[in-house]
């Protein structure tokens, strides 16, 4: 806050130590405006603010989005009778006219040298871009591709197009333009020269089978039985019908009726299959039983497209009941039911060219429309994604995987076919084109990982405290002691990993639940060449705690090509008097190098560097004690280390 001397704070919803962040003197009075000497406003959540008086009293400068509790009607009577006084109100106004000057939207028109539409921010856009892409898996150093050489590329997934810029909500802003995946990788070899008899070809298919084809091909022993109710609930008289299939052909019912369709499937082999539905219009609704037993709906693949797993195997020759309620909202409906295996999701169309091109690149993972604000977005990839992954790799033994999303997701279907992995983040605008420098090596991949990747969920430090996903049969082990978890108004969350969160969890043994190491650990990121680090040396090795200490360290470039690495400093208590990390991250420093390039660098460590919050003392606190000082390139490869002891 201090360092990018951010304009706003936004209150949460949160009660913290009891108390509405809106209304909580504490935390906007004492420790952002006066600790942390901060000048600009403090605003709310959208609708966070419960008690305007309190509110204004404590710190709030701006309620968002209306004016419902700080309101003239409310505050002028708080001022004219005392409980709020004529100086509280005009700090307030004094830091909202100080923002509004700072970035001159007083009225005046902005600067024409800053343009929302530029050259300029389209290169601002493409370099955060770059930059941030971490490289997680590169076997046999597929990448980079050289361009010359790849004469086609198949762009295979639901991600490829059109561009995947942010998650939903808040999360995602719109822009003039924008660079998809497929976009990106076709203009990058459209200008790139090729060997002689190279044709650069860009190839692209969505990767799943066609919801038509799956109709089509699906046998139900007999046929479907249609049955008509005037009813929306299914009762009275029916009139009955039989059809081989449902193809998402015209059926003609009433927007006050129902329908009905019953069959059975028998498993051609063995495998995992899904049911295959499709909603005729958004407004249509449908239920599905296998066997008696309602199966529910995950998220569309897209729109009124389902994609369900049965609940179990089958083996060869299994036969199901399936009965598919409908109930439409015209006259005329499309619905469309089949049965496809697992195995058979993949598209004929991508398989072929998988098979026939020089690379694969699937672009998958979440978008704004399975990520977003409001919710929580699962740990597994959307509907089919895995299967697509499982299907296309095997196919290529040069398939790369690009991944889009907020964070980590399940890898465990398909992290050991997979020779290449890049994790996008959302990239925004830019995204395609800078996937397309790093994935041909005009951009040495550099991003680092901001947080630790865990192998399972089940691995994640607040598993055993996460509140009941909706759905689920039994409640989580934190309910079980008898927290109720269920029902009506909020559930009570005990966050019983306190301090140990995220790679302070990882790092340290001690923590009795702490054991399998993450799958990618924090600050973690590969590159197209190799840096050692070497030369750790610290200003003094005995001091007091308010004395600066300096760390210095040589990074260098062991490799063939240009590229940038961070340098991360830990600090570690050898023998704490209360729970603590084994070690933290204190500092880091982005270093850039040519091939053969060594470089000194040299990073400060301060009293906060080894203090803890003392609840006590009520401040931060530093013990007389001897600390260990580590560095490397992430927080589970920290080759250097020196000793400190602070008096």
């Amino acid at each position: 806050m201090k360092e990018a001397h951010v304009g706003a704070i936004m209150d949460s919803y949160n009660l913290i130590n009891g108390t509405h962040a809106t209304q909580n003197g504490w935390l906007n009075n004492t420790v952002a405006k006066k600790d942390w000497g901060f000048p600009g406003i403090i605003m709310s959540d959208w609708d966070a603010v419960y008690d305007g008086v309190a509110a204004v009293n404590n710190g709030l400068d701006l309620e968002m989005p209306f004016l419902r509790y700080m309101a003239p009607e409310i505050l002028l009577p708080a001022v004219k009778d005392g409980r709020v006084s004529e100086a509280t109100i005009d700090d307030h106004v004094r830091r909202i006219l100080r923002l509004i000057l700072r970035f001159q939207m007083n009225g005046r028109p902005p600067d024409d040298s800053v343009s929302l539409f530029s050259e300029p921010s389209d290169q601002t856009a493409l370099k955060i871009a770059r930059e941030s892409i971490v490289l997680l898996k590169n076997d046999r150093s597929i990448l980079p591709l050289d361009p010359a050489r790849t004469c086609t590329l198949a762009v295979i997934g639901p991600n490829a197009s059109p561009a995947v810029m942010g998650g939903g909500g808040s999360a995602i802003v719109a822009t003039y333009h924008s660079v998809s995946i497929l976009e990106g990788l076709a203009a990058f070899l459209h200008n790139a020269p090729a060997q002689p008899n190279c044709a650069h070809t860009v190839l692209y298919d969505s990767g799943l089978t066609d919801r038509f084809e799956v109709f089509h091909a699906t046998h139900f022993d007999r046929g479907l039985t249609q049955q008509s109710f005037a009813t929306r609930d299914f009762t009275g008289p029916a009139q009955e019908t039989s059809r081989l299939s449902l193809s998402e052909d015209r059926v003609h019912t009433s927007r006050t009726g129902s329908l009905r369709f019953a069959g059975q499937f028998t498993a051609p082999a063995d495998g995992i299959y899904y049911a295959v539905i499709h909603d005729g219009r958004p407004s249509d609704h449908h239920t599905l039983y296998l066997d008696n037993q309602r199966v529910v709906d995950p998220a569309p693949i897209d729109t009124g497209t389902w994609y369900i797993p049965l609940p179990q195997a089958l083996a060869k020759g299994q036969t199901i009941q399936i009965r598919f309620d409908y109930l439409p909202a015209n006259d005329e409906v499309y619905p469309g039911l089949g049965i496809v295996a697992a195995g058979d999701i993949l598209s004929a169309r991508a398989r072929r060219i998988a098979r026939n091109s020089d690379a694969v690149l699937i672009a998958a993972g979440f978008d704004k429309s399975t990520e977003h604000e409001g919710a929580d977005r699962t740990f597994t990839l959307p509907p089919l994604q895995n299967e697509l992954i499982r299907n296309l790799a095997p196919l290529n033994p040069h398939t790369i995987l690009a991944l889009t999303g907020g964070g980590n997701v399940d890898m465990n279907p398909w992290i050991d076919r997979i020779p290449a992995l890049l994790h996008l983040w959302y990239p925004g605008e830019e995204g395609g084109a800078a996937l397309a420098d790093v994935v041909f090596g005009t951009q040495n991949p550099e991003g680092k990982l901001p947080v630790s990747f865990e192998m399972r969920w089940e691995d994640n430090p607040t598993f055993h405290s996460y509140y009941p996903l909706e759905g689920l049969d039994q409640p989580s082990p934190a309910c079980l002691a008898g927290d109720s978890c269920r029902g009506k108004g909020t559930p009570h969350i005990k966050y019983s990993e306190g301090i140990f969160l995220g790679y302070r969890y990882y790092v340290t043994p001690s923590v009795d639940t702490a054991g399998t190491p993450p799958r990618f650990p924090f600050g973690f990121g590969l590159s197209y060449t190799h840096f050692v680090y070497s030369g750790l040396r610290l200003s003094r090795t005995t001091a007091h705690p308010d004395d600066p200490i300096t760390v210095t360290l040589t990074v260098t470039n062991n490799g063939k090509v240009p590229g940038a690495d961070v340098a991360q400093v830990y600090v570690g208590e050898q023998n704490p008097t209360i729970p603590r990390p084994r070690y933290e991250l204190k500092a880091f420093q982005k270093v850039r190098l040519a091939p053969g390039e060594s470089r000194t660098i040299t990073l400060s460590l301060n009293r906060r560097s080894f203090a803890y919050w003392s609840d006590s003392d009520h401040d931060w606190k530093v013990d007389p004690a001897t600390f260990t000082i580590y560095a490397g390139d992430s927080s589970a490869d920290l080759p250097l280390h020196a000793d400190l002891t602070l008096q």
